[in-house]
C-alpha cells in the first residue's frame, strides 16, 4: 500500500492540532519555479499552540502571535531519531536490525533518514524527556543528540530540496504504546530511570571533590535534573560558571552536564565553553 503525506500527518497529529510549517528561515523571498527554496520544507514534530506565545522571550515576540518553541508545545508524543553519522544504507540496516519501533520513516533528500516514534498517548514533559534520554542511550553514538527538543523541526515528506532530491516518504506505520516502547528499551538494556536520594546520587555523580566545593543548592538541583521548562540554557550557563569557579576542569564539567540529560548538543557545548571563559578558566 502506498502511503501519502496525509497518512503521514494523520499518524503524527490529531484532528484540530496545529504545527509549524517552514519553507524558508525568513519566509518572504519569492523563488522561481525552477529554483527550489534552499531550506525546503520542515514541520514541528509536536503540536504547538495555534494562536498564542505562552512565554515571549524577546521584545519582538508577542503573546498573541504563535511561535514555535518548546514552551508552546501542546502535546508531547513524537520523538525524532536521526543517524546522519553513517551512510543511508547503514541507517536503514540499523533501524531494521534493532527493530526500532518507528511510526514513520522519511528520506531527508540528503544524507539522513528521519525516524519518528509517535506515542499513542500524550506524555507529561518530564516523562517525554525521560523517554528521549533512554532512546538516545539505547541508540548510542549513531544518533544525532541535538534532536531532543519537542518542538524540533523535521523534514516534511514530498517537498523538493535545492539539490533536486525529494524528501521521500519511506514508511508509515502506527503509533507506539508507552508500554511497548518501555519493553523495547528494557530489552535493549536501558532500564527505567529510578530516582535515588539526592545525596547518594550527587556523590556518585560528582565525587568528593565536587562536594567539598560547596556548590549552591541551585546548581545541585540543576545537576540532578531539576529545572523549569524553558530555562535550560540559562541554568546550564550559571551552573557551569560555578563549577569552573569551584575548580572543576573542562572534561569534568562536560561529564557532569552530560549526565543530566544523557547527551549534549553543539549549542550546549558552546554554552559550557562560554561559561568557562566567563569564569576566567
Amino acid at each position: 500500500m502506498r502511503h501519502t503525506v496525509r497518512d503521514f500527518l494523520a499518524v503524527v497529529f490529531n484532528p484540530g492540532e496545529a504545527t509549524c510549517f517552514s519553507c524558508d528561515l525568513k519566509g518572504t523571498r519569492i523563488y522561481s519555479a525552477y529554483e527550489p527554496p534552499p531550506h525546503s520544507c520542515f514541520f514541528s514534530i509536536n503540536p504547538v499552540h495555534p494562536t498564542l506565545d505562552l512565554a515571549p522571550t524577546e521584545p519582538y515576540h508577542s503573546p498573541t502571535k504563535a511561535r514555535r518553541a518548546d514552551i508552546n508545545c501542546q502535546a508531547f508524543r513524537t520523538i525524532l531519531c536521526e543517524f546522519d553519522k553513517i551512510s543511508l544504507d547503514e541507517q536503514l540496516a540499523l533501524i531494521e536490525y534493532i527493530d526500532l519501533p518507528v511510526s514513520t520513516l522519511t528520506y531527508s533528500g540528503g544524507k539522513s533518514i528521519h525516524a519518528l516514534i509517535v506515542m499513542d498517548e500524550d506524555l507529561e514533559r518530564k516523562a517525554y524527556d525521560a523517554f528521549v534520554r533512554r532512546i538516545y542511550r539505547a541508540l548510542g553514538n549513531e544518533v544525532d543528540a541535538s534532536n531532543k527538543n519537542p518542538s524540533r523541526l523535521s523534514r516534511l515528506p514530498g517537498a523538493l530540496r535545492d539539490n533536486g532530491n525529494t524528501q521521500d516518504l519511506i514508511s508509515v506505520r502506527s503509533r507506539v504504546s508507552a508500554h511497548g516502547l518501555d519493553q523495547w528499551l528494557e530489552n535493549r538494556g536501558v532500564s527505567q530511570e529510578v530516582p535515588v536520594p539526592m545525596q547518594d546520587s550527587f556523590e556518585g555523580m560528582l565525587g568528593t571533590r565536587m562536594l567539598s566545593s560547596r556548590a549552591s543548592p541551585d546548581t545541585v538541583n540543576f545537576l540532578m535534573g531539576v529545572y523549569d521548562e524553558g530555562t535550560w540554557n540559562r541554568r546550564l550557563f550559571r551552573a557551569c560558571c560555578e563549577l569552573f569557579k569551584n575548580g572543576q576542569d573542562y572534561q569534568q564539567v562536560i561529564q557532569q552536564c552530560t549526565q543530566i540529560t544523557g547527551h549534549l548538543d553543539a549549542k550546549d557545548v558552546s554554552t559550557i565553553r562560554s561559561a568557562m571563559r566567563t569564569a576566567g578558566r
